[in-house]
């Protein structure tokens, strides 16, 4: 009997736990997925030579000081050396590339971004732009 009485003591307990966890705000919004990557992960490239890939990255809604409200990181990838460029929250492509070449005065075989794929796009044409670069594509039409 009492055997059968803890056995149904727990099955209520898990039942309620989970009915709980079910409608929980908190435990909703932090539960971890139970699913696959999305895609295959791949490592990042390594290099031997100072400055030839790099990762460019933002820390955003900072409190201003000195106008100031973000902060523009630049990661060489062999050495983990940083650059923090002080800019603001109004910054175009073309000045986060200006701001690039200010700090930086080199140019990099890969730049790692993890913005959105419309400011790769804009930051690769303002640098041709600026190193007189002329993009020249050839688009071939298959019916």
């Amino acid at each position: 009997m009492e055997n059968s009485k803890t056995s149904l003591l727990k099955l209520l307990v898990a039942l309620n736990t989970k009915v709980y966890i079910s409608i929980c705000n908190l435990c909703l919004y932090t539960k971890l997925t139970q699913h696959l990557p999305l895609s295959k992960l791949y490592p990042l490239l390594v290099s031997n030579i100072w400055w030839e890939i790099i990762s460019i990255d933002f820390i955003v809604k900072l409190p201003k000081s000195t106008s100031f409200d973000i902060i523009m990181i630049v990661i060489n990838s062999m050495s983990k050396k940083t650059h923090f460029i002080s800019t603001y929250t109004t910054v175009t492509t073309e000045s986060t590339v200006r701001l690039f070449f200010w700090k930086l005065y080199v140019l990099p075989t890969y730049v790692i971004l993890d913005r959105k794929l419309q400011f790769v796009t804009h930051f690769t044409k303002k640098l041709y732009h600026m190193l007189e670069i002329k993009i020249a594509s050839s688009i071939t039409w298959y019916s």
